[in-house]
């Protein structure tokens, strides 16, 4: 392997390492908000929560409750 080659492969491995950190900063940041969601998700979906049945509705807390549009976008279950 003559220099030219190291040195390219040298600056591959670089790189490979600045993208390995990237990444890891990125998982540790998104961590925390997988584990959110994943407690919000098992809170409503066991009838947990702030229960909203709309403005002038005559239902009360029967059965179990469903998502709103809004509520499944912030929860990432519907694109905007």
């Amino acid at each position: 392997m003559n220099e030219l080659e190291r040195t390219a492969l040298n600056e591959v491995v670089r790189t490979v390492g600045i993208i390995l950190e990237k990444v890891e900063n990125i998982e540790r940041v998104l961590e925390p908000q997988t584990e959110i969601r994943e407690e919000i998700v098992s809170a409503l979906s066991s009838g947990k929560g702030i229960v909203d049945y709309g403005i002038g509705s005559n239902l009360g807390p029967l059965g179990k409750r469903v998502l709103n549009e809004d509520e499944e976008k912030a929860l990432g279950f519907l694109e905007d």
